[in-house]
């Protein structure tokens, strides 16, 4: 008995089939969204401008604070060690992060939209 299929009739195969519940079906769509995201290089573009700014913001902080004496005598010298010191200078992170990171993030959906139309 011959099961092998014939060559002249193709075998038809089924389209692959979503398996699993709602939410492993959301995980998997994000992480195809993100990436394409990485994909393109605007992203990285728009995040070397975030950690840019961030670098320069830090540096003009210290700057400032050499330029105050760094001993910690006067009250700006102590206003900027007190933001470059642990607990402050997180705050300083989120902060930057909360004000440009939405900025960013808003251009990359728009470029994204945008691509898909």
């Amino acid at each position: 008995m011959n099961t092998a299929p014939s060559l002249g009739t193709p075998t038809v195969v089924p389209a692959p089939r979503a398996t699993g519940d709602w939410l492993t079906l959301t995980v998997r769509m994000m992480r195809w969204d993100l990436l394409q995201m990485w994909r393109r290089v605007m992203a990285k573009v728009l995040l070397g401008v975030l950690l840019g700014i961030f670098l320069l913001v830090i540096g003009g902080l210290l700057l400032g604070f050499a330029a105050a004496g760094g001993s910690g005598a006067s009250t700006s010298a102590a206003d900027i060690s007190s933001l470059l010191s642990f607990p402050r200078s997180t705050a300083l992170a989120v902060e930057y992060t909360a004000f440009m990171g939405v900025v960013l993030i808003c251009i990359i959906a728009g470029a994204l939209r945008r691509s898909r139309a």
